[in-house]
């Protein structure tokens, strides 16, 4: 069996240039870890923004030490150097650096803050792999780097401490703190992961749902299992790969609402990981005024002083400019140039019904494979055919009987998807096709099977004259 895990660790510290990698079960779990490695005393000070979820605090807190709670810039929602001077003292310890929705900005200045105080410097790439600043790359500035399986990509769980330090102590008490692991934490991590992708209407159902009893996204609890599991490092693996090429396309679409609507300042130098995309409002009320209309958005982490003035929503790289001026509200809400979008649109709307007349194309030609098919076992089903209890044991007309019911489905599909005068031809050129092939196989034209085929069809034509495109 192929040790995936083995193969993860090498691959995340060739990426970032760094000696070694230790798996985790969550990047929450990794912070705990290493935080427990530096012994801290009650009154060590690890700083870390405000703007940030329950667990990073908590882990904090676990592991001894005091937090420093820091306030963000209002623009790019990253810590600064200014900030954080104010707070630097003899008791300071570490500082954990958050490249907040993927943005470097600022972290240079803090890297220098950090070696000039001797304080460790702890950055959290959750959301920013592949990011850099100034040519650096994230995870490169600090003494460690704390990294998220379910942040950039769909996982079960996950996650990987990275550094040029010595990882024996860490590896030890990884090993000391295992336990088995909770029944359905893999299982809440992917439907949170998925709110990553483009799927993330499914895990915002489920997140919602979830916040009525308890908040999955902003659980602060860590994992009771600290191991990543070989199939988590596999679905890394098929995935990172097409990180850097995902994070070009996520910066078009941050390009494309960046000049239309208020939104995450990334500084010159930045090159981010544009993992979301943000609306930046004038006030709270306007804010949840726009969540109102806008389900597919959540409201940001908590107790900040930006908190209540953004939303955002994941920035899949298979977004389309339509899509975003849709989500974003850009054609009412901007001074962008009505006419240059409604181009766009034009030119994506005919783009789009150009792939789903193809698709519904050869959904036609795969319905008329599988009535093929499903004619020749209804045929040979209906030859045995008796009226009687033992017909459950007819499998030819059975599962003829099925695919029917699935080609009958299919021809819905490929109705309810294509333009009817794209697809009338293609499927009556097939069923003439199935017609001219039963008459040459079985002698006949009207059987059993016909007169359900026609009945599925015309059950097909009723849906499609209701719900079908014109």
């Amino acid at each position: 069996m192929t040790d995936y895990k083995l193969e993860l660790e090498k691959y995340l510290a060739n990426y970032l240039g760094l000696k070694y990698t230790v798996l985790f079960s969550s990047c929450r779990n990794a912070l705990y870890t290493l935080l427990l490695s530096f012994n801290l005393k009650s009154d060590d000070e690890v700083m870390i923004q405000d703007f940030i979820c329950d667990s990073l605090p908590r882990a904090v807190k676990l592991a001894g030490g005091k937090v420093v709670s820091v306030p963000v810039d209002e623009e790019t929602f990253n810590l600064t150097a200014k900030e954080v001077k104010k707070r630097i003292n003899k008791n300071t310890k570490a500082i954990i650096f958050v490249h907040t929705y993927g943005n470097p900005s600022g972290i240079k200045e803090i890297a220098e803050l950090c070696k000039k105080h001797k304080i460790i410097l702890i950055e959290d790439i959750a959301h920013a792999l592949g990011a850099k600043y100034d040519g650096k790359l994230a995870g490169t500035f600090g003494d460690y780097a704390v990294y998220s399986f379910t942040k950039q990509m769909v996982n079960l769980g996950g996650g990987a401490l990275i550094t040029n330090r010595d990882v024996e102590k860490i590896k030890i008490l990884k090993e000391q703190l295992n336990r088995p692991a909770s029944k359905l934490i893999k299982l809440k991590r992917l439907f949170a992961s998925m709110y990553e992708s483009r799927a993330f209407f499914i895990s915002k159902i489920m997140i919602d749902l979830a916040r009525k009893k308890s908040n999955l996204k902003q659980s602060n609890d860590l994992d009771s299992h600290y191991e990543c599991s070989n199939l988590e490092a596999r679905m890394v693996l098929s995935q990172i790969k097409n990180l850097e090429k995902d994070i070009i396309k996520r910066k078009e679409n941050y390009n494309f609402i960046k000049d239309k609507c208020k939104t995450q300042k990334i500084e010159t130098k930045s090159e981010s990981g544009y993992n979301y995309l943000v609306q930046i409002f004038q006030d709270k009320e306007k804010r949840d005024m726009f969540l109102r209309k806008n389900n597919s958005f959540l409201k940001p982490w908590p107790n900040s002083n930006v908190s209540e003035i953004l939303t955002f929503v994941p920035n899949s790289p298979n977004f389309s400019k339509n899509e975003i001026s849709s989500l974003f509200n850009v054609n009412r809400e901007s001074g962008a140039d009505q006419e240059s979008l409604n181009d766009v649109n034009k030119n994506e709307k005919t783009s789009a019904k150009m792939k789903n007349n193809t698709k519904a194309v050869l959904l036609a030609l795969l319905c008329t494979f599988i009535v093929s098919i499903a004619q020749i076992l209804l045929k040979i089903g209906s030859e045995k055919f008796t009226i009687s209890w033992t017909q459950v044991y007819n499998y030819p007309l059975l599962i003829g009987g099925l695919i029917y019911v699935a080609g009958a489905f299919i021809f819905i599909k490929a109705f309810r998807l294509g333009e009817l005068s794209v697809v009338y031809p293609v499927m009556a050129s097939g069923y003439i096709m199935v017609t001219l092939l039963s008459v040459y196989f079985f002698g006949e034209i009207v059987t059993l099977q016909k007169t359900g085929g026609i009945a599925l069809i015309t059950i097909g034509v009723v849906l499609i004259g209701i719900g079908g495109k014109k």
